[in-house]
């Protein structure tokens, strides 16, 4: 089920795991990415090779279940 990503281990278990994520900007109501994660910092998140501020966007994947 996919879902709002938040948390650093989220991110990361969609990296490892290769999943795509989807990059949604609320102000505009469109999504401006889908793809793989290819890096994480605390702020930024690199996605199809564009960087995207985390706290600006909607980070949408697969959560790992418990």
């Amino acid at each position: 089920m996919r879902q709002m990503l938040i948390f650093n281990e989220d991110l990361q278990f969609n990296q490892r795991v290769g999943m795509p994520v989807k990059i949604y900007c609320r102000t505009r109501q469109k999504t401006l990415a889908f793809g793989r994660i290819q890096a994480i910092t605390p702020h930024f998140i690199n996605v199809s090779r564009t960087w995207f501020m985390r706290r600006d966007y909607l980070i949408i994947g697969i959560a790992p279940t418990e």
